[in-house]
């Protein structure tokens, strides 16, 4: 009777213990599925967001001219005070 009794309650907690261990599992396994959501969002917006190498090329490009520009009016703003100076 005592041998019922122990495998019994043996039962009872080999099947808490399993159902405690399938709870974690799922558990963890939404937080790893909700991890997985997470980086496919973010690399999508970073092939959305961020700018290809030929296009920031093309930015620094435009920006090397602007500044060419900008010390090329410098340039002429400096040679007309000297002109000025010299009269």
């Amino acid at each position: 009777m005592d041998f019922h009794i122990l495998s019994e309650w043996a039962g009872y907690i080999v099947s808490a213990f399993a159902v405690l261990l399938f709870w974690a599992y799922r558990s963890l396994n939404a937080r790893i599925s909700d991890a997985d959501k997470a980086i496919a969002a973010l690399a999508l917006h970073v092939a959305e967001e961020y700018v290809s190498v030929k296009r920031f090329d093309a930015y620094i490009e435009r920006f090397d001219k602007a500044v060419e520009t900008i010390f090329k009016k410098i340039d002429n703003v400096s040679e007309k005070l000297d002109k000025k100076a010299d009269k």
